[in-house]
């Protein structure tokens, strides 16, 4: 079931998302954010398509159209992710910026995907099995200039299953594997926002 809601600021997901401290210009404008958009070479590997084996595993797909997507700025908001490799186990952050000069709106942090490139194209690491599927919210959350989301995720299956809301319906499958990955935030209309790194398992 579907509820709509309003939120000043910003919303919290536990342990993974939090509030920005004002991280633009005084004109707005994305130019002095820290972090990087994605690295500028190719990825060195590139796994096979991922496959679970046994029950039926739906993964999560907010994001469903590249033709929608955009790599770090968008148009009121920008998105970094602080470093461009990443190790197993250590933790990934990644900040999204009202870059307008005006206040902004999004849904609320929990709208984003996680997403390795493999032979099949972009796929979503996260996924339910058939008896535990995701119910959404339509929500809405109020940006203030230079304010937005943080998020903070660790890069182990146990530590991205548990960076969403409903942890307990969440699984990795298959293991992580070594690669290009991408995060991508899908609260924001009319674009997806996207930045990339590299992982090393």
């Amino acid at each position: 079931m579907n509820r709509r809601a309003f939120f000043v600021g910003c919303t919290l997901s536990v342990g993974v998302a939090g509030c920005l401290d004002d991280l633009s210009d005084d004109e707005g404008g994305s130019d002095e954010l820290p972090g990087d958009i994605r690295p500028d070479d190719d990825p060195e590997n590139v796994p096979a398509e991922l496959h679970c084996e046994g029950e039926e595993f739906d993964r999560i797909q907010y994001q469903d159209d590249d033709d929608e997507l955009v790599y770090g700025d968008a148009d009121a908001f920008a998105l970094r992710v602080m470093d461009l490799s990443y190790d197993y186990g250590e933790s990934a952050t990644f900040e999204l910026v009202n870059t307008s000069s005006e206040e902004q709106l999004t849904s609320t942090s929990t709208r984003w995907n996680l997403q390795l490139y493999t032979e099949n194209g972009w796929e979503e690491v996260r996924g339910t099995t058939e008896d535990r599927r995701l119910e959404h919210t339509d929500e809405e959350v109020s940006h203030e200039p230079g304010d937005g989301f943080s998020w903070t995720i660790e890069l182990t299956e146990d530590g991205i299953s548990e960076a969403g809301p409903v942890s307990d319906s969440v699984a990795v499958c298959p293991e992580l594997r070594a690669g290009r990955f991408r995060f991508i935030y899908t609260g924001y209309a009319p674009e997806d926002v996207a930045v990339q790194f590299d992982f090393e398992r």
